[in-house]
């Protein structure tokens, strides 16, 4: 995570339902692209492309009845790819780079040790800590339904 200090502004957004419900959408689209286009250039340009597959792999896996994927949201998808280290990206294929991200993301989701400090894409915001609308845990079983989903063995 970036440390900012007080004086520092942050551009950001923030939305609140009409019905007052306690869910808050806290997001900050400049670092986002920013980071992303970063992590995009530091992995020869596979990263939004391992992004690409592994949504639609989500979406295709919610087409076909796998409830995880129903309840992971295509952001969760794209910041759980953002945590993935430089070598995953740096296979042969579209096949093995894939099989990286999602073995690494496993085995990194096992428990709240490896994946505590994880952020957004942000970077701004933890992405298993505070008022989130996922959990390590339903993060981690989207990753085993798609890793079982794909075939690997």
């Amino acid at each position: 995570m970036t440390a900012y200090s007080a004086t520092q502004y942050l551009s950001g957004v923030e939305m609140r339902p009409d019905d007052q419900k306690p869910f808050i959408v806290r997001n900050w689209p400049e670092q986002h692209y920013k980071n992303g286009v970063s992590k995009n250039d530091s992995t020869s340009r596979q990263y939004k492309k391992a992004v690409r597959i592994l949504k639609t792999l989500s979406n295709e896996m919610s087409d076909n009845g796998v409830n995880s994927a129903k309840e992971t949201p295509s952001f969760l998808v794209e910041c759980l790819v953002f945590n993935a280290s430089k070598s995953c990206f740096e296979q042969s294929s579209f096949t093995s780079m894939v099989r990286a991200v999602l073995a690494e993301l496993f085995n990194n989701t096992l428990n709240d040790d490896k994946c505590s400090e994880w952020g957004e894409v942000c970077e701004l915001k933890y992405l298993f800590k505070g008022a989130q609308p996922w959990t390590r845990q339903g993060a981690h079983q989207f990753l085993s339904d798609a890793w079982d989903y794909i075939g690997y063995k």
